[in-house]
Formats: structure tokens, sequence, C-alpha cells
């Protein structure tokens, strides 16, 4: 789901966002988690799906890293204003020529359009009073009546997936669901739709007006009640509630602590927040196919810090809070291949000096890298993996390899380069190629 329906749910955990902000003693983002919309959006903070970049290695070499014993464990793109450059496996560093290669044509999109699924390039606008949804430039269905909205945009909630499309015209107001080959059903239920599951079913979000409290169930395609899957949840239960897209299921935590996880037909408890020795209510991420956090919030239970768990809820590794409120990023994870290693960089407020961690199963966090001047804690994890190696931007740019197994050795990469007039251009962003 992505575009008209995250209004709703930034609106909802707005509170939940601001009380971790405070909670954590830090000023700006705070040390816990505040953008929690942003796993809701994985797909659309991704590149236009539509186009992917080719590179081609010029053959002046430009710069060579001091001697690197092994070599650097793999090829790795530096950015500039001036162009982008490539660090090769022997550390010669060379000017790349750049090119766009579309795999799908471009499609113009008209004004007030919402992406609906961009993954997959489906995306929705009105036509007429009509709800279009297109998928590049192909119309896949077209709603039977006319609703008075001025563009897609406009719409409270559009959501799509295998089975079929649900839509909610206004906030609080009727929604409907439909087959792909069929015309919309009005819903009497009050809520609104979350997401459609792989089981083909649809999660819907039950609210009344005027309540305080919020619950889940599940409807089928043709918009028939098959199951209650909780009721008399409170706002911070609901704000962690999390849309797994790629694998269409949903995860949501009850008031007894459990977390939940479906498909839109079985319903599993994968851990319990209390039983993992968490009080209040944590902030949960599920990392794509890997793992699980719990990361405890609030200004009486911050200090339990955070539990790290396998899919099926074994217990991979507990972290405990920073000693300093005022450090930032701890709750910010990145998870090797394989799950082997989780890494994370704790922030210093106000001085910029950080320390990259990494916690393997069952052991405690081990500094592997620390600098006077890091990244800001507010951007994402500025970190990426290449089996046990981390790339870490810290600042501005400026960017280290580090090997989180034996010694944690590390290749510094160069913060300037030279432009085609011999000029040194700073270093604005590296990726692994």
């Amino acid at each position: 789901m992505i575009g008209a329906a995250t209004r709703r749910r930034a609106g909802v955990r707005l509170a939940t966002a601001l009380f971790l902000a405070l909670a954590a003693g830090a000023a700006g983002c705070g040390t816990a988690r505040t953008h929690r919309t942003a796993q809701r959006q994985d797909s659309a903070r991704r590149a236009d799906p539509g186009a992917h970049r080719a590179a081609v290695r010029t053959q002046s070499v430009r710069v060579q890293l001091p001697q690197v014993r092994g070599g650097v464990p793999s090829p790795v793109e530096l950015r500039t204003a001036r162009g982008d450059y490539v660090v090769t496996r022997s550390g010669a560093i060379h000017r790349l020529a750049s090119a766009s290669l579309h795999v799908r044509q471009r499609v113009h999109h008209p004004a007030g359009y919402v992406w609906v699924n961009r993954l997959v390039g489906t995306w929705a606008k009105m036509h007429q009073g009509h709800l279009l949804i297109v998928q590049d430039r192909t119309v896949i269905w077209r709603s039977a009546a006319r609703y008075a909205v001025q563009d897609a945009a406009h719409m409270t909630d559009i959501v799509a997936g295998r089975a079929g499309v649900a839509f909610e015209v206004h906030s609080r107001g009727p929604w409907f669901v439909a087959g792909w080959h069929g015309r919309e059903h009005r819903v009497t239920a009050a809520g609104w739709p979350e997401m459609w599951t792989r089981s083909g079913n649809l999660i819907v979000s039950l609210h009344r007006r005027g309540s305080r409290t919020f619950g889940y169930a599940v409807y089928s395609p043709s918009g028939t009640r098959l199951a209650t899957l909780a009721a008399g949840l409170t706002v911070r239960l609901v704000d962690q509630s999390i849309q797994d897209l790629a694998t269409g299921t949903f995860w949501y935590l009850t008031g007894s602590g459990d977390l939940m996880r479906t498909d839109g037909s079985a319903t599993t408890v994968v851990a319990n927040t209390h039983t993992a020795g968490l009080t209040g209510v944590p902030a949960v991420t599920v990392y794509r196919g890997s793992l699980i956090q719990f990361l405890s919030t609030g200004f009486r239970h911050w200090r339990q810090g955070q539990v790290i768990l396998y899919p099926g809820g074994r217990l991979f590794a507990r972290i405990a809070a920073p000693p300093k409120s005022q450090q930032a990023g701890y709750g910010e994870l990145s998870v090797s291949p394989g799950r082997r290693v989780v890494a994370y960089v704790v922030t210093s407020e106000p001085s910029g000096a950080s320390t990259v961690f990494a916690v393997r199963p069952g052991g405690a966090p081990v500094a592997v890298y620390r600098t006077a001047h890091g990244s800001s804690p507010c951007g994402r994890v500025p970190l990426a993996w290449h089996k046990s190696w981390l790339l870490y931007i810290h600042h501005k740019g400026g960017a280290v390899l580090i090997d989180t197994a034996g010694h944690h050795r590390i290749i510094r990469l160069p913060a300037t380069l030279p432009a085609s007039n011999g000029q040194p251009v700073p270093v604005e962003g590296a990726s692994w190629l």
C-alpha cells in the first residue's frame, strides 16, 4: 500500500512517534525509531523500477588506494557532483561513464495519481469520476460507480493485491472491495482496508467513529467477513502493525503482548513481548526475510534495551541501551546476509562522534569502528553489507569498509576525487557494486 493510504497511518502514529522521540532524550530524531511509516513505504523509497544503471569503466586510472592486503572485498561505487567512480578489487579507482537502461518504457503519470504498487508499476487515477487502476499504461480495473473525488490522491485508501482492489473514498466513510474481474461492493463495517495477503484475503482495520480502540479482521475479495483477528487495541498497539508486502503477511501486537503473524488464512503467535522481558508497548520491526526487533520505548521502559529474535521467535541477542540518553541511532539495525551479524551506529549528540557496533548471536555489542564525525541519525541507516564486510558512510559522503570478522580491519575510502579538470571534488555517497 503506497500513496493515499499513508496519510491515515501518519495521523494515527503521530502521537506515538513524538512519544518515542521524547523518551529517547535525544534532539530531533531521537534514539528510538520515529519514522514508523518508513517500513510501510519500503518500495516507495526505491529508485524508479522502470530503469537501472549501467556503468562503463574509463581507461585512465585517477587514484590508487594505499596498498590493501587482500584487496577490496568487492567493487564500490563513489558518487560525486562531477561524475561517479568505481573502486576495483585491486584498489585502483576509475572514473565511470554511466547510462540508464530502461526495462519498461517511461509512463506519463497525470496530476493527482498515486502509486498502488510501485514495484510492479501499478498506479491509480480518476477519470470522469471513475477510479482506474493502471499497470504501466494498461487499465486493469475500472470502478463501476462514479465518486465525487477530484483525483486518486484525494482518496483515503487504495490497496491492491493478487485477488483484487479495495478503497475508501473519504475518511470515516464507507469502503469498497472488488475482485479484478468484478464491480465493487460496499462494505458496511466501520474501518478501512489495510492490505491484501498471500492467501488472497484482505486485512481490514476496524474502528468506529468516536471510539479509542481498534481491531483487525479478515475479509474475502467479495466483501464477506471471514474472521476477527483482534479487538480493543490501543493506538500504541496499532502503531506497531507491519505490512510485509514482499511476503503478503500482516504482523500485529495484541493487548497481551503477543506478536501475531497472518497470511489472511492461518494466524500464528510468533513471540510475546512480556516473555521477552519488556514491559509497556515496544516498537516492533520485522526485517524482511530476516530478524524481528522489539525495541523498548517510553520514559520508564526505554532502559530495557532491545530484543532481537529469529523469524520463528527464538532469541538472537539482547542489546542493552546505551549509557547516555543523548546518544541516537541505537534502534536502527542493519542485518547481514544469512542473519549472522546485526550492526548499528550510535551517535553522541551534539558532538556527532559515532561508533559502529556489531552483534553476533548470543553475544554482546562489539565496537568495530569509531569516528569523531559520524552520520546524521535522522537519515537512513548508513550501513550496507557485503558478506562480513560493512560499508559505512560516516560524514558528508566519507566512507570506510569494515571487516566485522577477525580483527575488524578497516579500509578507508577517499573523501575527495579529482574531476576532469584535476580539481578535487567531494565524495557525496558510496555503495557496493
